[in-house]
């Protein structure tokens, strides 16, 4: 069975990163997260998956 590659969650990479920084200098300013949160929600809204039950729960 092939697996469909996925793109890559840039919120996740960058919390990732906060995590593994010992000193804790990594910040996002508000403009940083706005973006990344409006990228998180475009993937989520565009996956096929998604689109499926969307088009289920709408009925079209």
């Amino acid at each position: 069975m092939m697996r469909r590659r996925e793109r890559p969650n840039p919120l996740l990479k960058h919390v990732e990163e906060y995590r593994k920084s010992s000193k804790r200098l990594f910040k996002l300013e508000r403009e940083d997260l706005k973006r990344l949160a409006h990228m998180q929600a475009e993937t989520f809204v565009t996956h096929p998956d998604m689109q499926i039950k969307f088009k289920e729960i709408i009925g079209t």
